[in-house]
């Protein structure tokens, strides 16, 4: 089992106005904005009325490739884009942050400044994803902060772990789930169904989590599995993978990338109760 402490590590204590009422974990990701097919206006109008439904009790992750990011070492023949420059595609998915945010937190929107040492009120973390990784390794850019700092969305770079206790003080009920957040597990590039859960298990085997959330495949999916945990208790957790809304993509096609279905986000619920469960 890997060390945790060497993952960069967040507390989050989140009160539930109701006990029958589950935290809802929402998944986003791969948006891969400046690709043929990829309206951003229309996501943001899915993303807001699924954050109307859910708006006091939300805690929202995206697990990055925001942009292309197309590069001239990029795989790909680049026919497939409508936006072909990296900074258009950046300051456009800057601008859905702050849309989605302003909503999310509404007035108290301007006056939030979020760090990786002060985040209590946060409710939107992400991470890099390989595409904005790109920049990284060429350039030494974070371009994840340029899209998810102005917005109030939390970078925390290429993986975390949070630990999230959720409390209702009328019930007195309390309860704490972790959830460990990557674009991907380890470095898999598996396509297929059963290489896609094996991937998801070897990081299971690393980190102990409730929740595993990923993105990189471009396939709607939640994935029970058990563990044991650190009492030696056998235990749900699950393996969360969010769509994409990326179709027809001539190169992803190719690769094994396609979405079967086209989508923006994905929704677990932490229950104070029982087990964490999937939105079918």
């Amino acid at each position: 089992m890997e060390d945790v402490t060497k993952l960069p590590l967040y507390k989050l204590k989140i009160e539930l106005a109701s006990a029958n009422d589950p935290l809802v974990v929402q998944l986003r990701g791969d948006k891969h904005i400046g690709c043929r097919g990829v309206d951003v206006e229309i996501g943001n109008q899915i993303l807001l009325k699924e954050q109307s439904r859910y708006k006091d009790r939300l805690l929202v992750f995206d697990s990055g490739d925001e942009v292309e990011n197309n590069l001239q070492n990029s795989p790909g023949h680049g026919f497939d884009l409508v936006i072909k420059d990296p900074d258009v595609q950046i300051q456009m998915a800057t601008e859905s942050h702050k849309l989605l945010n302003q909503d999310l937190y509404g007035k108290r929107f301007d006056e939030l400044k979020f760090s990786r040492s002060s985040y209590k009120d946060c409710r939107h973390f992400g991470v890099v994803g390989n595409h904005e990784y790109r920049s990284r390794k060429n350039a030494g850019v974070w371009i994840n902060q340029q899209i998810y700092e102005p917005g109030k969305t939390l970078f925390v770079g290429i993986r975390a772990l949070f630990k999230v206790e959720i409390f209702n003080k009328q019930s007195k009920l309390r309860k704490e789930y972790r959830i460990y957040l990557s674009h991907r597990p380890g470095q898999s590039d598996a396509a297929s169904e059963i290489g896609i859960f094996r991937a998801c298990q070897r990081q299971k085997s690393d980190v102990m989590a409730d929740l595993y959330l990923f993105g990189h495949f471009h396939k709607r999916r939640i994935i029970p599995d058990a563990i044991y945990d650190s009492n030696g208790k056998f235990k749900k957790v699950l393996y969360v993978v969010n769509p994409s809304p990326l179709v027809n993509m001539e190169y992803s096609e190719w690769a094994g990338y396609a979405p079967l279905r086209s989508g923006w986000f994905v929704n677990v619920f932490l229950p104070l109760i029982g087990d964490p469960y999937g939105e079918v």
